[in-house]
């Protein structure tokens, strides 16, 4: 089974001589970064008949978790047994996980800052959007509340110093021995339209994950967490098999304003 990359990641062998399957990968809706199901089919008139299905939901190969895909469908299906392709190294290209809204803000520095000031610190404590809930490599949910961290308004007005007193305003909120970096990234080059992303720097860097807190809530209003539509990768997610499906890949040079960019009568075909 290949990535996307098209690099050899799983070998699925049948557990016996006479029985062979073919096999599905599903992913999450919500979460396509994360694997969501490997199911073995074999057919009727076969030593096996019938779906196994095997539900992987656990970051993929993240070999302390209890779902982890080598142990856990090898463990649990009557029809097959999973490993590493061979010579397929899982920490080769390794990416680190990260949380990235969906909220475009911009078009400069300037009015990204008074965009985020109007949302955090403008409106009277009780009504403002300043808080969310985050949870760094699978440990504990903490709520961040960046106007209590710092009651002061967002000055800066380039980007490594803007950058850096947002997550002034983050890390306070994170519990001890966790980290993560803050970035401002632009998502179509030279039009200074930008999203909020936040990454692990903890450990091994497995992911973020953001979601709503349960008031003065700020995760909708930057559409941070896959709930509120934004974008969330873990560390081993471009090692997931290819999914068993027509689906649209987002690559990382036009993101969401790839759909936008369609005119209605390309999508109609």
């Amino acid at each position: 089974m290949r990535n996307l990359a098209g690099v050899a990641a799983l070998t699925v062998i049948a557990k016996d001589a006479g029985t062979w399957a073919t096999m599905s990968v599903w992913r999450s809706i919500t979460t396509p970064q994360i694997l969501r199901d490997l199911q073995p089919f074999s057919y009727p008139g076969r030593r096996r008949s019938g779906c196994q299905k095997r539900n992987v939901s656990q970051p993929f190969h993240e070999s302390g978790l209890a779902r982890y895909a080598v142990n856990f469908v090898t463990q649990s299906s009557k029809l097959v047994d999973v490993q590493l392709a061979a010579g397929f190294d899982i920490n080769s290209t390794a990416q680190t996980g990260y949380s990235e809204g969906r909220r475009v803000m911009g078009t400069s520095l300037t009015v990204i800052r008074d965009d985020l000031n109007a949302l955090i610190y403008a409106p009277p404590a009780a009504s403002a959007s300043s808080k969310f809930d985050i949870s760094v490599n699978d440990g504990p949910t903490s709520t961040i509340d960046l106007r209590a961290n710092n009651p002061a308004a967002l000055t800066a007005i380039t980007k490594g110093p803007l950058e850096a007193e947002i997550l002034a305003r983050i890390a306070p909120g994170l519990p001890g021995g966790v980290s993560v970096t803050c970035s401002l990234d632009e998502i179509d080059a030279g039009t200074g339209l930008r999203v909020l992303r936040i990454t692990s720097a903890t450990g091994n860097n497995l992911s973020v994950k953001i979601r709503r807190a349960s008031s003065n809530d700020l995760a909708a209003a930057l559409m941070l967490g896959i709930d509120q539509g934004g974008v969330e990768s873990t560390r081993f997610a471009n090692h997931r098999p290819v999914p068993t499906a027509t689906y649209f890949r987002v690559m990382r040079t036009c993101w969401q304003n790839c759909f936008r960019q369609m005119s209605r009568m390309t999508l109609r075909r």
